[in-house]
């Protein structure tokens, strides 16, 4: 069963099994969903099956094994040609793997019946996907909580349990006219025109927030919590540091890391980028909105 989203302007052609609950496994992807026509050619491609991965290759090398996703590791291996993603559980051998093209656009996920419907798996393959075929596409999934305000999208970004999410909702308590765009991954777009954008996604971790809308990125933050708030403007080489933890890019390809820090660098460039040490109180709300307004 063939679908269809459109994330960031990107069209995404999903392949489900047949008779696939399209709701029930990508409840998070409906408001983003694409009904394209004959003249419209997919961006990136993801296979869906039910069967065993047997794309085994001895010369695989393992690049990292210890990172933790919730109560899963993930494993990440390359061969002269792909990519293999892994959702390894200690119990039993893996029953999600994705294996990829080197720079995502084609993309097949191995699962079995009983755990298709593991919707945190799946939204997870689908966005380690996403975010480094998206470097490809002068576009960045990036690591923040974003916001819209009269028609401008500003993104607050930080180490977990900085404030990210705390900041928004005192935007939306004391900025009149704001609302959440996303709390965890929202998409950066450097369009053709130079012009840098913010678009809500499917992905947007605990918070139930799947908006499919865009703005022009007016600021972005880097938050730190503080007994006191203190905001301050950071240019060049400090505001591309500022930038670099949030992205999504693989460190062990250097094309796609590239990409990134060539993408950051545009950013900066058209964007006004702040550290802000704050509390999390009203005064921080006012003093990072009326930086820039």
């Amino acid at each position: 069963m063939d679908t269809f989203f459109q994330i960031a302007d990107l069209i995404i052609k999903i392949s489900l099994p047949a008779n696939s609950n399209k709701a029930h496994m990508l409840p998070t992807f409906l408001p983003f969903e694409f009904e394209p026509i004959k003249s419209d050619i997919p961006d990136m491609y993801v296979d869906v099956k039910l069967e065993e991965y047997t794309y085994y290759d001895e010369n695989a090398e393992v690049l990292t094994d210890v990172s933790t996703i919730v109560d899963y590791n993930f494993r990440l291996e390359e061969t002269k040609t792909n990519y293999i993603v892994s959702i390894v559980e200690t119990q039993f051998d893996s029953i999600f793997r994705m294996r990829s093209t080197k720079d995502f656009k084609h993309n097949t996920i191995y699962t079995t019946n009983e755990c298709l419907d593991d919707f945190f798996r799946l939204k997870w393959m689908l966005m380690a996907a996403f975010g480094q075929f998206a470097l490809s596409q002068k576009r960045l999934l990036i690591h923040a909580s974003a916001v819209l305000n009269a028609g401008s999208g500003y993104a607050f970004l930080g180490v977990s349990g900085t404030g990210k999410s705390t900041h928004s909702k005192l935007w939306l308590r004391h900025i009149p006219g704001s609302e959440l765009l996303n709390d965890d991954n929202p998409i950066i777009h450097i369009k053709d025109d130079g012009s840098v954008w913010i678009y809500g996604s499917p992905w947007s971790g605990k918070t139930n927030c799947y908006v499919n809308k865009a703005a022009p990125l007016k600021a972005i933050f880097r938050l730190e919590q503080y007994p006191e708030n203190i905001l301050t403007p950071v240019e060049g080489k400090s505001a591309l540091f500022t930038l670099l933890p949030s992205g999504s890019a693989l460190t062990w390809n250097d094309i796609l890391f590239q990409l990134m820090v060539d993408h950051m660098t545009l950013i900066i460039k058209k964007v006004k980028v702040y550290n802000l040490k704050c509390l999390p109180d009203k005064a921080a709300s006012e003093l990072s909105f009326n930086a820039i307004n």
